[in-house]
């Protein structure tokens, strides 16, 4: 049985109705979605701000109810309030890491915004500098390229400090209302726990998107899947896409290490670099190295990712809701209880479960060929960005097809090569939990850095002068830029264009809910 019997699916705690009776209801506009909470006056909606959520480092996200007592309790209930609009379900297991959550769900929230800031930073200091007015600045003579080569730290520093002081303020600002349970259902006073254990579907079926936060332990957990079954069986399969969302805790967690760590990795690079200009072989020796510990931890989190979808698929190819793991033998009264009154037994919803989300999961490995969407792999070399800005800015007293040649490479590395080369490594990384060797993968990964540092390299030393097989015409350097830039982004854009959740060859096409 697939999805047709939860079609209707009846939030009064009626029966499901019948799979073709009021076909308009399931395409239900914005307006349709008001009306139905104006109506039914027993739904309380409640949400919390998304600042609340993250407050103190996610401290609502860390402490687990089953150790709150009563007045803590009331203290959590507290902080959300009754809302007409919920932005944000998080589904999520208490299982899992508090602190990983925390920043799955700030790099998710508000990483665009510091992103965009950031670099407009970064930009604002570099054309401050080269319009109005430079700041001192080391220079260096090099030796090879003939110009003084003067050190700009202020677009890097900028950038940086623009970027995390843009996410750490977000969390202190009012933001979007997000439903976490700790918050929105009392966790001590039983008469009101019941009614929000009651008024859940109405909370999955409203709320503008749905977060799934996920590790090896959230699909075994009852309280997950019986909101994320609800959500799946609730929501036309033309929204999916664009209102459910997989986080995968791990991975969030080391990109959000990665752009630390490349940050930092930055600064320091910057700080050498006038002492290994006139050693060009140990400069691009410790940038290769430098960039070989990413490429590793990016592999790893690709092995991860294929090793929780093979445990995905066999967690809920088998699953049982009743010997689904509760916190509390009281949740598990309360949702078999609810379970049976929206689905008519368990079985109908064990079914749903191992077919159409098991389906539906699964298909999140695979929205885009990259395993992780470009913006959060952006992010997690965004550093990278602001150093290019920063070298552009270092470079002004180049001639001018150094100058061009480096702009271009500025552009096309943090926009293209950093990209493919982690989603390279990802792929190498989930390949090699199945069919690749582990040395195998390293010395792959280790000739793909090689790669990339050689086609950012080559076409500079060409603009420089100091590729004597190309020392007649070193604007040819920007010409080989601008070629390379273009077929970047086309490989790109083919890798990481989104592609939505596969729809089953028996669904129909109508914007109903997914049939089988």
């Amino acid at each position: 049985m697939g999805l047709g019997a939860s079609r209707g699916l009846g939030f009064n705690g009626a029966a499901p109705s019948p799979m073709g009776e009021n076909e308009a209801q399931q395409d239900e506009p914005e307006d349709g979605k008001q009306r139905l909470v104006e109506q039914l006056d027993e739904v309380e909606l409640r949400a919390a701000s998304s600042s609340t959520v993250l407050r103190c480092f996610g401290r609502a996200l860390r402490e687990k109810p089953i150790n709150l007592t009563a007045d803590d309790a009331q203290a959590l209930y507290a902080q959300s309030r009754k809302v007409q609009k919920i932005d944000y379900f998080l589904s999520h297991s208490w299982q899992s890491s508090g602190i990983e959550k925390y920043f799955a769900l700030l790099l998710f929230l508000y990483r665009g915004r510091a992103i965009f800031l950031g670099l407009a930073a970064a930009a604002g200091m570099f054309a401050y500098q080269s319009r109005v007015h430079r700041f001192p600045a080391q220079c260096v003579h090099d030796v090879l390229g003939g110009y003084p080569y003067c050190q700009s730290w202020v677009e890097l520093l900028v950038g940086s400090v623009i970027t995390w002081l843009v996410m750490l303020l977000s969390t202190m600002l009012p933001g979007s209302n997000v439903f976490l349970d700790s918050l929105c259902v009392h966790q001590s006073d039983a008469a009101l726990k019941a009614k929000g254990v009651w008024n859940i579907p109405f909370t999955v079926r409203l709320a503008e998107h749905f977060l799934v936060a996920y590790d090896e332990e959230y699909f075994q957990r009852g309280w997950c899947i019986y909101e994320l079954a609800i959500k799946v069986s609730t929501t036309p399969k033309s929204e999916l896409t664009s209102r459910l969302h997989f986080l995968p805790l791990n991975a969030y967690f080391t990109v959000a290490g990665l752009h630390v760590f490349w940050l930092f990795g930055t600064m320091l690079f910057f700080l050498i670099y006038p002492a290994l200009m006139q050693v060009t072989a140990l400069a691009l020796t410790l940038s290769l190295a430098s960039g070989l510990v990413p490429a590793l931890a990016e592999a790893f989190v690709g092995q991860k990712l294929e090793e929780q979808k093979q445990i995905l698929v066999r967690q809920l190819s088998n699953f049982e809701v009743q010997s689904a793991k509760f916190s509390m033998d009281s949740d598990r009264v309360a949702i078999l209880e609810r379970i049976k009154t929206m689905f008519g037994d368990l079985e109908t919803f064990n079914e749903l479960v191992r077919n159409d989300v098991r389906d539906v999961a699964t298909a999140s490995f695979s929205q885009q060929p990259a395993t992780l969407p470009y913006g959060l792999v952006f992010f997690c070399n965004f550093p990278v960005a602001l150093l290019m800005v920063a070298q552009a800015s270092s470079f002004c007293r180049a001639n001018a097809p150094t100058r061009v040649a480096t702009y271009i490479e500025g552009m096309i590395w943090p926009l293209f090569i950093a990209p493919l080369a982690t989603a390279l490594a990802m792929y190498i990384g989930r390949s090699s939990s199945a069919c690749i060797p582990l040395r195998t993968a390293c010395a792959i990964i280790t000739f793909m850095e090689l790669t990339t540092h050689a086609v950012y390299t080559v076409p500079l030393l060409i603009a420089e002068g100091r590729f004597f097989f190309f020392a007649w015409n070193p604007w040819l350097g920007s010409v080989i830029c601008a070629v390379l830039g273009a077929a970047l982004a086309g490989m790109t854009l083919t890798i990481y264009l989104p592609r939505g959740l596969p729809q089953s060859q028996e669904t129909d096409d109508t914007d109903g809910p997914i049939v089988e």
